[in-house]
């Protein structure tokens, strides 16, 4: 959306179909959706072909395993310059160690003319593991809209859709994100519980968010009420005012177990809240420990318990961190930066 238009023009192709987060893009870039049926549909291939020869684009930029062989689509439809880009890896590769995709990136990697990765962390692992050439490989961070999202304007802001039994109390806890197993959303819930039982009366002046849809808000919600926190906590499901829920918040937390770069992360940092991680992915690279916020190991909730414990019993440094998270976002990890870097990217490839 907010490279020039007069630079570079925009398609979007999906494998399956879109849904309205294409109402979030620019009126001038245009959705396709290919209608992939389950399983393996080589009619696909066929379909994606004919569109890039229709189109004629310069550039075919794909993203992650799922659109990889869609490079070789590209190649026979005469696409000059072919781009991909790794941005994190699913439940069935979390640490990128998967023999079956590994043999498929190492052979496509022949066709890939450059790569674009999000984190350090993604760059080694595709320099060591994939064998990418160095020269090939280029890192450039998300970025946030510093704009959006931007800290309460007054102290102790709380978004009045929050429930009254949840935005009363001092303290906000929250998440962002789907609620699947890569997101890992159970641990945090695990540790919300072991709080409480540890600490029941610096529990009570605490609120739970859970935002997000998926397999795991369910299960999250039933612990909660197995454990007499129903009162306390709130999962809304999928919501469209998260700039001003993050501004609710004075802890985030992310418990994924893996990531490439978290863009809500860079949302809370920016947002003015400290941020507690696990350590995967790119999280090491945005989130500076007794900085911004905190790092831990995942899937443990007894350390995630104690580090909740922790920032509950010093608000000061809740305030002083998130004051850091937002200068930390808006000199590293702006809009306007990854734009620029983007651009820059793509005019080197083009020459």
């Amino acid at each position: 959306n907010a490279m020039p238009s007069n630079s570079f023009r925009h398609v979007i192709i999906c494998l399956t179909d879109y849904t309205d987060f294409r109402l979030r893009l620019n009126k001038d870039i245009r959705c396709y959706a290919l209608h992939k049926k389950p399983g393996n549909d080589i009619t696909l291939f066929y379909h994606l072909w004919r569109l890039l020869r229709h189109l004629q684009p310069d550039i075919v930029h794909t993203r992650n395993i799922n659109t990889l062989e869609s490079q070789l689509m590209a190649l026979m439809s005469g696409v000059p310059h072919r781009v991909h880009g790794e941005h994190g890896r699913n439940m069935q590769d979390i640490d990128g160690s998967n023999r079956r995709y590994l043999i498929l990136r190492r052979l496509f990697r022949l066709l890939v003319q450059h790569y674009i990765v999000l984190s350090q962390e993604m760059q080694h692992w595709i320099l060591r593991d994939v064998k990418a050439d160095p020269a090939k490989v280029t890192q450039i961070y998300n970025g946030v809209d510093t704009q959006k999202f931007t800290p309460a304007s007054t102290p102790g802001y709380r978004l009045a859709a929050i429930p009254e039994f949840i935005r009363a109390k001092p303290y906000l806890i929250g998440t962002v994100g789907r609620m699947d197993p890569e997101k890992d959303q159970l641990t945090l819930v695990k540790a919300y519980i072991d709080f409480a039982q540890r600490e029941p009366q610096l529990q009570q002046q605490t609120g739970l968010i859970l935002v997000g849809e998926g397999p795991l808000k369910n299960p999250a919600w039933t612990l909660l009420q197995q454990q007499g926190l129903d009162s306390y906590a709130w999962l809304p499901g999928a919501r469209q005012d998260i700039p001003e829920i993050l501004r609710s918040l004075d802890l985030f937390v992310l418990p994924s177990l893996g990531e490439g770069i978290s863009n809500t992360i860079l949302e809370a940092m920016a947002s003015g809240v400290s941020v507690l991680a696990t350590d995967v992915g790119g999280n090491r690279e945005l989130v500076v420990t007794a900085e911004t916020g905190t790092i831990i190991p995942a899937n443990r909730a007894a350390l995630m318990s104690q580090a909740i414990e922790n920032y509950i019993r010093q608000p000061a440094l809740l305030r002083e961190q998130g004051k850091n998270a937002r200068t930390r976002a808006v000199t590293h990890f702006s809009l306007h930066k990854m734009v620029e870097n983007y651009l820059q990217f793509y005019q080197t490839v083009m020459a």
